[in-house]
């Protein structure tokens, strides 16, 4: 029998509760958006390249199609840095 914080507790202790990881510093949680960010980025590159070079009467298409791709894809990493900075009052 143990009083601990004020609870009267028979029997053995319970686990404490475990430690919870530190929030991310502004610092690390932009360093995870832009890695994301120029991963995504670096395949769009790669698929707008593919498709200059497999050429034919598609490859203005297919390129436009990955130009959307990528400006949806800045849009959106803009719209994530931003909200991330007002998160953290940056």
């Amino acid at each position: 029998m143990q009083i601990v914080e004020g609870q009267f507790i028979v029997g053995p202790l319970p686990d404490p509760e475990p430690e919870q990881p530190p929030d991310p510093s502004f610092k690390e949680a932009a360093a995870l958006i832009n890695a994301e960010y120029q991963a995504d980025i670096a395949a769009l590159n790669q698929a707008f390249g593919t498709a200059a070079m497999a050429g034919g009467a598609t490859q203005a298409a297919k390129q436009a199609a990955i130009t959307m791709q990528y400006n949806a894809r800045k849009a959106r990493y803009q719209t994530d840095y931003a909200a991330l900075r007002a998160q953290y009052e940056v």
